[in-house]
């Protein structure tokens, strides 16, 4: 018997076996037959490899990897072995080639070893294949099976079967026409995967998506994923260039090379069609549904932009490419390193993989950043190469070609829709587009609008096509009017809603529609309509309590244009935007803009507007020290809000009334009156305020030694704040909490929540909760600040983990 002295090298010949339908023999024998099974086979193949001098490389589950030092050997090991496994249950495929792959102990590395594997993978049970490289070398009969495509290698090769065995025609991209992609396929794993399962369950699949999604790159790739299960073959049928319907059928047959009728031809063949493009030849589908029923084994694969509406039909709707997998697709294709503008430009491109690959291509004249820079004029920037297809040399063509496929009341609903900067509702566009429910699912269906949940939107890419559309049929004052009037209509409908039982409701909702918003606001701050502007921002007060940061930049903005505007919105608008500065932390400019407000309103007589403006007084001169001076304007804000019967304002009053009783070191009046504040808010189901006035009552207890109850107080402001969102109450949640537990000598807790409540601090930048933190810290005992680990920790939980944490431990 030959012993191979050591690991082959040089010019190599690799053997790779496997066993055919594994899990079914498990099923059919048994557990311990076939255990036995696999083991007599293990023999077998290690006796005869290692007398003609094999070296073993790997073994794994049922498959050997042989490396020999020459083809001879290789192929006489094989003969042996499968005479000996003839007759018995295991049947195994081999594939051979000859190479020089490179060494890297005890196994090797290089495209020789993935080739020898490739053609393993092709065959079939009791099956032997050599590549030429092999056939070459030895004397053996061998069948000529000519030159295949094998997945994953560029250049085809030619494989020969040893003996005369009968098999089926190989599982290599040989038995279809599927085109060879120029480039790698990368990403879209789990896609894939979902979509093998249903094509698997169905016999109509439907990939749709946007242009530029990438559908017929994922179904090629798809399909050809697909090729061991269709053994006549997986056939591409591009439709792209087919205006007529009637001819479907007739294209297909043409594809396939049939003479005597395309279900002749197909018959009992267990054969997979992809149909690439089949949205405007739709009217063809109820030809397909009869495909499938005269042809039991035929399977569809169709890409379009819209469903077929069959009977069978299953949808796969393509989504964009995940963030990371863009990334890597552009990299690969422009060959250049992840970077942070890389990362923003295929988030502006919304992950579509034609959009990304036309990006990519411009690296030649364009860095990621200068591109970045031009994405305003990006659909005339991105322009393909000279062998792309006519509607994929620029991304304007692609949409171009779906949008000229609507029917004229499809398209301008479109162009309507295309205002709205943070997708809609139902609602929204039948009230601000007049869209009617069938059109706007028909939208959908052709991938132009996309839905999820209670919401549709456009692709960013989309949507700046169909603005163009709109700019140039002279409607887009008419739809940017209709769309500010609709926003404006729903800040009015907000503002008294946020100050009672449905305020969760419609803090959820504006959170949904923030994007419109800013959109609106935008749109008349930029043409300078300040009205519009202030009654928009004067409604959602109670919004922006929440959202500081970013109303103080509307409100700079649209104070500018005070002098234009009615006086009492001007009055009101100063004091909402002196409160929004109060929660950014600015309170200087708090008590300007609302003495300037009061000015106003004394001038109108406005009796209302002068209490609300005493009652956001109150805080800034807090903070400044001058108690006295607040205790005036506070008391003056109680009497006016009694005597005019405004509770929640009252309620606001007794809550500010409290905190200054606080600084005054009254402790048992601040907590009557924040206690009656909250008895108040909670009457009105107002429970934004309440939050606050806890938080006040938690403070009390820390200034008591009372740490238990001033944690329980934190805890149930917390509940009060998260559901809405309110992240500044939440950041004081955790630090009132961490001084609370610091008290109860838990230091590593009230480490990890002081590191939660920093993390918000850094997110939210500057807001009240940092003027109160810088307070608060000096309330910590060293062993809390020194506890790094802890601090880390809690900076290292995202919000929600800690709110759990701090709820329910």
């Amino acid at each position: 018997m030959a012993v191979v002295s050591g690991q082959p090298s040089g010019t190599v010949t690799l053997v790779f076996t496997d066993v055919e339908g594994s899990t079914r023999l498990l099923r059919e024998l048994g557990r311990d037959a076939y255990r036995d099974a696999l083991a007599a086979h293990r023999r077998v193949v290690r006796e005869a490899f290692v007398r003609h001098a094999g070296y073993e490389v790997d073994y794994e589950g049922d498959a050997f990897f042989y490396a020999f030092p020459s083809a001879s050997g290789a192929v006489a090991a094989v003969s042996e072995a499968m005479e000996r496994l003839a007759g018995g249950p295991i049947r195994i495929r081999v594939g051979i080639h000859t190479g020089q792959p490179l060494l890297d102990p005890p196994k090797y590395v290089g495209i020789d070893v993935h080739l020898a594997a490739r053609v393993m993978s092709v065959g079939y049970g009791g099956q032997v294949l050599l590549s030429k490289s092999t056939r070459d070398l030895v004397a053996v009969d061998a069948r000529d099976l000519g030159e295949h495509r094998l997945k994953d290698l560029d250049d085809p090769v030619w494989l020969y079967q040893v003996g005369d065995g009968e098999f089926p025609p190989l599982r290599s991209l040989n038995n279809t026409n599927l085109p060879t992609p120029a480039s790698s396929f990368l990403g879209r794993e789990a896609e894939l995967e979902e979509a093998d399962d249903l094509l698997g369950s169905c016999r109509m699949l439907t990939v749709s998506g946007p242009g530029g999604a990438g559908k017929t790159r994922f179904a090629i790739e798809l399909a050809s994923r697909q090729l061991p299960l269709f053994p006549n073959g997986a056939f591409w049928v591009p439709l792209v260039a087919l205006r007529e319907p009637a001819l479907v059928l007739e294209t297909i047959g043409q594809t396939l090379g049939a003479r005597d009728g395309l279900v002749a031809h197909i018959g009992t063949r267990r054969m997979l069609l992809l149909l690439d493009n089949f949205e405007q030849v739709v009217e063809a589908a109820p030809e397909l549904a009869r495909l499938l029923t005269a042809c039991a084994n035929v399977t569809l694969l169709v890409t379009s932009r819209e469903l077929l509406r069959v009977e069978g039909e299953v949808e796969f709707s393509l989504p964009p490419l995940a963030q990371h997998e863009a990334v890597a697709l552009f990299c690969e294709r422009a060959r250049l390193d992840r970077s942070a503008g890389i990362e923003q430009l295929c988030d502006r491109l919304d992950g579509l993989p034609l959009a990304i690959e036309l990006a990519a291509a411009r690296m030649t004249v364009y860095t990621p950043e200068q591109l970045l820079g031009r994405l305003a004029q990006r659909l005339d920037l991105l322009r393909g190469g000279r062998d792309a297809h006519a509607r994929q040399r620029t991304l304007r063509a692609t949409i171009q070609w779906s949008y000229d496929l609507l029917e004229g009341d499809e398209a301008a609903l479109l162009r309507r829709l295309a205002v709205f900067a943070g997708g809609w509702t139902l609602e929204a566009a039948e009230e601000m587009a007049a869209a009617s429910a069938d059109a706007l699912q028909s939208l959908v269906e052709k991938s132009l609008v996309r839905h999820g949940s209670d919401r549709f939107w456009m692709l960013e890419t989309i949507r700046e096509f169909a603005l163009e559309q709109l700019e140039a049929t002279g409607e887009a004052a008419a739809a940017r009017a209709g769309y500010c009037g609709w926003m404006l209509r729903l800040a009015e409908g907000a503002g008294d809603a946020l100050e009672g039982v449905a305020q969760q409701e419609w803090l959820s909702r504006l959170h949904a529609e923030h994007a419109n918003l800013r959109e609106v606001l935008t749109i008349a701050l930029d043409a300078g309509e300040g009205e519009l502007g202030l009654w928009i921002l004067t409604a959602l007060e109670r919004y922006w309590f929440i959202r500081p940061g970013e109303a103080m930049a509307w409100f700079d903005r649209a104070l500018e244009l005070r002098g234009r505007v009615p006086p009492a919105l001007a009055a009101d608008a100063l004091r909402v935007g002196g409160t929004t500065a109060w929660f950014y932390g600015e309170p200087q400019l708090t008590l300007e803009r609302c003495r300037e407000g009061l000015a106003i309103y004394r001038q109108l007589g406005d009796e209302s507007g002068i209490a609300k403006s005493y009652s956001r007084m109150g805080p800034p001169l807090i903070s400044a020290g001058r108690l006295e001076e607040a205790a005036g304007v506070l008391d003056k804000a109680v009497a006016l809000h009694r005597r005019l019967g405004q509770e929640e304002e009252l309620a606001l009053a007794l809550h500010i009334s409290g905190f200054l009783n606080v600084q005054r070191g009254d402790l048992k009046t601040a907590a009557e009156l924040l206690e009656a504040s909250i008895e108040l808010d909670r009457k009105l189901s107002d429970l934004q305020p309440v939050a606050d006035s806890l938080l006040g009552l938690a403070e009390i207890s820390i200034k008591t030694k009372d740490f238990e109850r001033a944690a329980g107080r934190a805890r149930e402001a917390l509940e009060v704040a998260w559901p809405m969102r309110d992240l500044i109450r939440v950041g004081m949640c955790f630090g009132v909490l961490a001084v609370a537990l610091a008290g109860l000598t838990d230091e590593h807790s009230a480490a990890v929540f002081w590191g939660a409540g920093d993390r918000l601090d850094a997110e939210l930048g500057q807001t009240q909760w940092r003027l109160d933190k810088a307070e608060m810290q000096d309330q910590l005992s060293p062993a809390v600040l020194a506890d790094v680990e802890g601090l880390a920790a809690g900076r290292a939980l995202d919000t929600i983990k800690a709110v759990e944490l701090a709820l329910h431990g």
